[in-house]
């Protein structure tokens, strides 16, 4: 749901109306959302893997050129991405940037492919590269043979999560990579900062901003702090190590996270979900900024006398909206709504882009 003028939705019908709508594939397994475009793995080894959807101007959906000479900017529904693997293989982890993507598979680790101007993909910037028709896909040696917990893409930055330990490249001008500079950085590196030494189980990043769950249930941060989002570690706008947050209004242990544009939100063991920076707090139009974390209303999260054992799981943020996952498979969100993202339905997993959501539900029929 959300804009469709570019093809990320991938349902053709919305720019071209025809007689019906035809099943591209079946059996998706993971999704991510960009700016703009979407990429899909599919479970079916027997089929390319790999699906994308969307704007495709620097090759992050893969180079389509239909005719010799002219590649195609947009794509108005999926198409499989041509990633040069030497055997079959099946996506366990995508994530999806600004221009870029990340790719990790079962049996040639991970890959990288887009818009590489600040060193996002891995690998050495050319500045005389053209995106728009040379698709160069990178397979990243140093993490062959390792198994991949998360990968994460903000704006124009990457991040590899393994065994607890978080690795990072690219843009790094408000310190988003977390590794003590403002210059772009070519290829990945461990983070360290007050990481060292602890075990990550999750990040999250959307634009400039980067938070850090830890196995313990501390929270770290880096990054752009423009919106106040780690006003509770430094003043600074921007801080280019990860910093431990003091969120010292907050009880209980968190267990997921979410970083938007502008701002943060955690979950707690109590189920409850808070949140602090700018814009879509989700606590109604009176409350649009606060340095402190906030708590969202239990009620406007389905917990209420009718339901009063209602459990929200899992947090998600786009650029501007954000979407919350109760343990029942209800979907709650809030935020920028200009396209038509919000809804309420029954939900097992949530991708945000910038102006539109992929929703894997579960039938009840």
């Amino acid at each position: 749901m959300g804009n469709a003028v570019d093809g990320a939705l991938g349902v053709k019908n919305f720019l071209r109306p025809d007689k019906g709508r035809k099943k591209v594939f079946k059996r998706v397994v993971e999704v991510s959302c960009g700016y703009a475009f979407t990429v899909f793995g599919l479970k079916e080894k027997d089929h390319p893997p790999f699906f994308g959807t969307g704007v495709a101007s620097s090759c992050q959906i893969g180079s389509h050129m239909p005719r010799k000479g002219h590649p195609l900017e947009v794509l108005i529904q999926p198409c499989g991405i041509p990633i040069p693997l030497s055997r079959k293989s099946t996506v366990k982890k995508i994530a999806c940037g600004r221009a870029h993507t990340m790719i990790y598979t079962d049996t040639e680790g991970v890959w990288t492919f887009g818009n590489n101007a600040f060193g996002q993909c891995g690998r050495p910037v050319n500045e005389k590269e053209v995106y728009f028709k040379n698709a160069r896909y990178e397979n990243i040696k140093m993490f062959n043979g390792k198994i991949v917990d998360q990968l994460e893409c903000g704006q124009d930055t990457s991040f590899v999560l393994i065994d607890g330990q978080v690795y990072s490249c690219g843009m790094s001008n408000d310190g988003q990579t977390g590794l003590g500079t403002y210059k772009r950085v070519e290829s990945f590196r461990p983070i360290e900062g007050d990481l060292k030494g602890e075990r990550v189980v999750k990040i999250s990043c959307r634009a400039d901003c980067a938070l850090a769950l830890t196995e313990k249930g501390d929270v770290f941060g880096w990054g752009n702090s423009e919106y106040r989002q780690l006003s509770s570690i430094d003043d600074e706008q921007q801080v280019s190590i990860p910093r431990k947050l003091n969120l010292k209004n907050i009880s209980g242990k968190i267990i997921d996270i979410a970083a938007s544009g502008t701002s943060c939100y955690v979950v707690t063991d109590a189920h409850d979900v808070w949140s602090w920076g700018y814009g879509a707090l989700g606590v109604g139009p009176q409350v649009i900024t606060s340095e402190d974390p906030v708590l969202i209303p239990r009620t406007l999260l389905g917990r209420n006398v009718l339901n009063p054992d209602s459990k929200v799981m899992k947090v998600f943020a786009g650029m501007s909206f954000a979407a919350a996952v109760t343990d029942n498979g209800s979907l709650y969100t809030w935020g920028r709504n200009k396209t038509g993202y919000v809804l309420d339905s029954i939900v097992k997993k949530v991708a945000c882009g910038i102006d539109h959501m992929v929703l894997f539900t579960k039938s009840v029929v």
